[in-house]
Parts: C-alpha cells; sequence; structure tokens
C-alpha cells in the first residue's frame, strides 16, 4: 500500500508504519454510520521506559478517539516500540528510539477536550525542534 493512499484521518500511526516497510498494520474497527465522527474515551497505558513516559509519566493517559483502524501489537513495524496500549492491546503510540525524536499517538492531543493533559507532548516536541531534547 503506498503511502499516498493513507485516509486523512488515519494518517499518524499508519503513516509511520508504512513509512517504517512494514506495509499496512491495522484492523478495522466495527463503526457504524457517523459514530466514527464522535469522540470516545479511553484510557491509554504508557510504556514505562518510553521517550513517552519519559515526557507524560506512568499513569494511564485518559485519551480521545475518532479513529475507526487500529494497529495491533503483532503489526508494530520493526525498529517501532509500542508505547502506549489501551487495555484490549490496541496500540494507540509508537516511537523509535532509535531516531533522536520519533513519537506518534493516535489520540487527538491538539483538541481542546483533551485540556491541560497534551501540554507536556507539545513541549517535549518544542524542545527536540530546538535541540534541547
Amino acid at each position: 500500500m503506498p503511502l499516498i493512499e493513507v485516509k486523512l484521518y488515519d494518517r499518524r500511526v499508519t503513516a509511520l508504519i508504512l513509512a517504517s516497510g512494514i506495509g499496512p498494520a491495522q484492523r478495522e474497527l466495527v463503526t457504524t454510520g457517523l459514530e466514527r465522527l464522535e469522540v470516545r474515551w479511553h484510557d491509554v497505558d504508557i510504556e514505562p521506559g518510553t521517550r513517552l513516559a519519559g515526557v507524560l509519566g506512568a499513569a494511564p493517559v485518559h485519551a480521545n478517539s475518532r479513529h475507526h483502524q487500529a494497529v495491533t501489537s503483532t503489526r508494530v513495524a520493526p525498529g517501532l516500540v509500542a508505547a502506549g496500549t489501551t487495555p484490549d492491546g490496541i496500540v494507540e503510540a509508537l516511537e523509535d528510539p532509535s531516531k533522536r525524536w520519533v513519537i506518534s499517538v493516535q489520540w487527538h492531543p491538539e483538541r481542546a477536550e483533551m485540556g491541560d493533559a497534551s501540554a507536556p507532548l507539545f513541549e517535549a516536541f518544542v524542545r527536540a525542534c530546538r535541540g534541547d531534547a
């Protein structure tokens, strides 16, 4: 599957998986009608020792979700690490520890509904862009 076929609303984690060379690494979640546009909330367990844990801490993140496709733990591309998963095993965050800064989250940290919970992620990204991380 070429990268250009990735649907806009699936692009973050899916594009990272595809760019890593493993190909399609997702499963279709059961949805009907417009419910995928409605926000759903769930906890994401952050993997200890990951860069994401260093940024957000070890406590689960209560994350918003609008996606209808998901990466499964059996399809994480070589070199990537599942940095956050839901209790039912869906990968919600990936990172590449061999790179200076590669973190991808499936939830929407940019949305106002996340409140201040996402601020550390954006602050860490800005520090990395400045070369401070």
